[in-house]
């Protein structure tokens, strides 16, 4: 709420001021934009959309808060279950410290290694197709993971060769390409907001990691 959220309602202004520019699928952004007031409160896709005036969106205040807190929240759980199944099937001993390079194997895997591909957007940000982003954002994570445990896990050179293959191969293939080139949301803001979100989501593996290792081998079966 600090940090990120603060950046998307800020680039929210750039991408509602007046621009009569096509907001089909493959439109072209006018090179005019210039920011809207600051009350603005789209909650829209940042490129290739259609507009629509019925869809809802929670209003900007303690209702939009509310509401990405508990997604947010929702998101953590579920990220902290994978990781920790992933310390289950390991077979390994955990404590809190070995939970903490778990949640950095978790951030290099989730987030870190797919951001090289297609880092974290603001809305209003030029993007492919958001098809095309979730695949190669999914396959991505699944070569990651599947590469990182070869590497970590695996005994013999050849398969750990592979780990490092597979973790490369999304990579080599390319991350689909924007539909539309250009933008109005300065480059110092799309900047700060890609870092800034590496950062929170480094945090939060950090906190999945530590705390989920540190309860993990209180409780594991001996």
């Amino acid at each position: 709420h600090l940090t990120t959220t603060r950046l998307i309602i800020a680039a929210e202004a750039f991408e509602q001021a007046p621009s009569g520019h096509d907001h089909g699928a493959g439109g072209t952004a006018d090179s005019k934009l210039e920011p809207a007031p600051a009350d603005s409160k789209s909650m829209e896709p940042t490129s290739g959309h259609t507009s629509h005036d019925a869809a809802w969106s929670p209003a900007a205040g303690s209702e939009r808060t509310l509401w990405t807190g508990l997604m947010t929240v929702i998101i953590a759980v579920g990220l902290a279950l994978v990781l920790v199944a992933l310390m289950a099937l390991s077979g390994n001993p955990v404590d809190w410290r070995r939970g903490l390079a778990w949640g950095m194997g978790g951030f290099l895997a989730f987030s870190l290694l797919p951001a090289l591909g297609l880092s974290p957007e603001l809305p209003g940000m030029p993007a492919a197709r958001l098809g095309d982003r979730q695949l190669w954002w999914s396959l991505t994570v699944v070569a990651s993971t599947v590469g990182l445990w070869l590497v970590v896990f695996a005994r013999a050179a050849l398969l750990v060769a592979l780990g490092v293959l597979i973790v490369a191969a999304p990579h080599i293939v390319g991350a689909p390409l924007p539909v539309q080139e250009a933008s109005a949301v300065p480059a110092d803001l799309a900047a700060r907001f890609v870092a800034t979100s590496l950062v929170m989501a480094a945090v939060l593996w950090t906190l999945i990691g530590a705390i989920g290792g540190h309860l993990f081998g209180r409780w594991q079966p001996t």
